[in-house]
């Protein structure tokens, strides 16, 4: 590693090794945690106290019936749950920089952390899994090289070994992608929609001048024409606006699924955007629909000069 590092005008450092055991796919449920394929939300591994307290510098202390749990999507954990028969009292915790995806599993992972060796193989009996993981000095290209020239000198398989540029450039290419072509069809859908709303109440406008004429013959006034005429078409476009949050709000679990397939777990961030999204779609749905009343009006106000 060191020598193709060498070749490569790389340098090593922080170098650090997670002995877990080989992650198996589990369901969290209320009374304790299942293994199985059937229902599984997260890989489950197992580690020593020991080892996390030398990775994360911490000086954490457990007894044989309690265990930390770390998921980077935090799950709700009962504080005492069965694993595999045995009970045990449970810690959440919330940092764990060696946290990683065993072989680009879509399943979350899920690290327990416990007093030693015996506890962890008795709540995850897997073989023990070796971990290696280090950073790397040099410039972007030295490193991107490096990253591609490992994997085949330590002859290692693709599933076996993981590099932040490798899965950086996999991640540009798919969701990068995926985001012009959403985002293309989002705002021609978007445009399509408003624009039809527009025109339709411009052809409006001309059929309903004269109505307005005649309203205002009766003693409508000025003012009530336009307070009426911004009723009528702010009811019109709020209804798109209204349809879409309502659709959002069924297909948000939807949503959160399908992105938990990219193992894309920050539910943060998705309400964030979400909510930023339907902000700017409000304000661009607004800005129609005062171009819209403006128009109107002026037709409505044409026509009553007109006659005059």
């Amino acid at each position: 590693m060191e020598q193709t590092a060498t070749e490569r005008h790389v340098k090593i450092k922080s170098i650090h090794k997670l002995a877990i055991t080989t992650p198996v796919p589990i369901s969290i449920k209320n009374t304790g945690i299942t293994p199985g394929f059937k229902g599984a939300s997260h890989q489950m591994a197992t580690l020593t106290v020991g080892n996390y307290n030398q990775l994360e510098n911490t000086n954490y202390h457990l007894s044989p019936h309690k265990i930390l749990i770390y998921s980077e999507d935090k799950p709700i954990i009962p504080k005492k749950m069965f694993i595999n028969g045995q009970e045990y009292q449970t810690q959440v915790i919330s940092h764990f920089n060696f946290a990683f995806s065993y072989q680009r599993s879509t399943l979350k992972p899920l690290f327990i952390i416990t007093a030693n060796q015996k506890i962890a193989q008795s709540v995850n009996p897997n073989s023990w899994l070796y971990v290696l993981g280090f950073n790397t000095g040099g410039t972007t290209k030295q490193v991107n090289k490096f990253a591609v020239k490992l994997p085949g000198a330590l002859r290692l398989k693709t599933d076996n070994y993981s590099a932040i540029p490798i899965v950086k450039k996999a991640i540009h290419a798919l969701f990068g992608s995926l985001l012009f072509i959403g985002g293309l069809i989002s705002l021609t859908m978007i445009l399509v929609t408003a624009l039809l709303i527009y025109y339709k109440q411009i052809s409006e406008g001309y059929a309903d001048r004269a109505r307005f004429q005649t309203l205002q013959e009766v003693g409508l006034s000025l003012d009530e024409t336009k307070q009426a005429i911004r009723s009528q078409v702010l009811t019109l476009f709020m209804f798109p606006i209204l349809g879409a949050v309502i659709n959002l709000m069924f297909a948000f679990p939807a949503i959160k699924n399908s992105l938990s397939l990219f193992s894309m777990y920050n539910l943060r961030l998705l309400v964030v955007v979400t909510l930023v999204t339907l902000f700017l779609l409000i304000i661009y749905y607004l800005v129609i629909y005062g171009l819209t009343t403006k128009i109107y009006t002026k037709i409505v106000e044409q026509r009553s000069h007109n006659l005059e």
